[in-house]
């Protein structure tokens, strides 16, 4: 099958689709740092789900994750794959590091394969210019040096969001450039039927703390239940209640970055009465006890 050719104004028809379809990424920081890596940050780590990019200012980083390895030195990016994955900081690391959403409705991020990769700066200097001046803007709405991962939890006035939303906005279309530019290709992620945008509204708003029942999600959608699983199966390829379970998690994973949480919070704001109940499901879900993930994942 031969590849289709960019159209007449220079866009390529395998990296384009419709706005409707666009619209419906998540985009938001979660947190910038900059500064030394902490040791409980080398190892296994088994909930890392999002997008991050690391610059090494010093030192190096070893990444392994689906059978690849890569290992970036002072003054390169790398992008790891958002998967459990195993890595490894050298003691006088230092990095900036910008961890993002930048994913579809069921948690697929916009790159996945071809990660995990690593790029020269010196060839990318638009990197680390933008992520320095999204780092100011994060200092400047925050009135601090902000580095946990609780920025979405932030109160802001609305000129403040859109001056971080802009910077955001900047940082993503920039890291787009720069892994396009390496050859990698974005997970467009084409569902095919246009009823699962209205599902994914209604998993979307679905508070976290309330019980999750399919019937209930049928009812709201207006379809049968028969109709409704095989919707979501054949868009996500798992369950609404998968969907819903993947939300909780990335709550609890987000929340458990800040140790100023206490767990037992974090488990009623995702549905658990007893803290104890929630351990054994992060547990199943993570490999790790609660506990085991307080402090900071860069």
């Amino acid at each position: 099958m031969v590849d289709p050719l960019p159209s007449p104004d220079g866009r390529d028809s395998r990296l384009a689709t419709t706005n409707r379809h666009w619209s419906k990424l998540t985009i938001s920081l979660l947190w910038v740092y900059r500064g030394t890596v902490y040791p409980t940050v080398s190892g296994h780590m088994d909930a890392c789900l999002t997008m991050v990019g690391w610059l090494v200012l010093k030192g190096s980083v070893t990444v392994k994750a689906d059978g690849q390895q890569v290992t970036a030195h002072e003054g390169d990016w790398i992008f790891p794959k958002p998967v459990p994955r195993y890595q490894r900081f050298s003691k006088d690391a230092e990095i900036l590091s910008v961890s993002f959403r930048i994913e579809w409705p069921d948690g697929d991020s916009l790159f996945k394969e071809g990660l995990s990769v690593v790029l020269k700066s010196e060839d990318h200097p638009e990197l680390e210019r933008i992520a320095r001046r999204l780092e100011r803007t994060v200092e400047k709405v925050t009135k601090t040096r902000y580095h946990d991962a609780r920025l979405t939890e932030e109160s802001f006035e609305f000129p403040q969001f859109i001056e971080l939303e802009k910077q955001v906005l900047v940082w993503s279309e920039a890291v787009y450039r720069a892994l396009i530019k390496a050859g990698l290709k974005p997970n467009l992620h084409q569902t095919g039927d246009p009823r699962i945008y209205d599902i994914l509204q209604h998993l979307d708003a679905w508070p976290l703390s309330e019980p999750f029942h399919v019937a209930d999600l049928a009812r709201r959608s207006g379809l049968s239940r028969s109709n409704l699983d095989r919707i979501v199966s054949k868009a996500l390829g798992a369950s609404s209640k998968a969907y819903i379970d993947r939300r909780r998690l990335n709550h609890a994973i987000q929340s458990l970055r800040n140790p100023d949480i206490p767990i037992k919070q974090i488990a009623i704001e995702i549905g658990f009465n007893h803290t104890s109940s929630f351990c054994a499901w992060f547990k199943k879900k993570t490999g790790r006890y609660p506990g085991e993930m307080t402090g900071r994942i860069f």
